[in-house]
């Protein structure tokens, strides 16, 4: 039989907690920040050949240099953009776990002290 957690002493609450870090909260974060960096690399990487070919496209379409920067100054925004919108993303996927899993530890620390001060 499983021990309930009010009747767990200080260090077996703590191996506890480290267990759910190590098995089940860790592997959850490493997926979002996995999920997060594929994201962020594909907004931003562009490769080689295709930065040329777009340069060698803009040079076709475009007659003045300032037209040209411009361009070129206006796709470099949008990529920062996005960047900034994956690492806003990323913060409030972060900030959602850690709520979520502090809401657990006190809901569970409240259900231990009421089992204790009902006995």
């Amino acid at each position: 039989m499983e021990k309930k957690i009010q009747d767990m002493g200080r260090g077996e609450f703590l191996e506890l907690m480290k267990t759910l870090q190590v098995d089940h909260l860790e592997p959850k974060i490493k997926s979002i920040v996995e999920d997060v960096m594929k994201a962020e690399r594909a907004a931003f990487w562009v490769p080689a050949e295709r930065h040329y070919n777009e340069h060698l496209q803009l040079e076709k379409c475009v007659k003045t240099v300032e037209e040209k920067e411009a361009n070129h100054e206006f796709v470099s925004t949008v990529r920062t953009g996005i960047g900034y919108a994956g690492k806003i993303t990323f913060g409030a996927a972060m900030v959602a776990l850690a709520g979520f899993i502090g809401g657990a530890i006190i809901m569970a620390i409240r259900a231990a002290f009421a089992a204790k001060g009902g006995s």
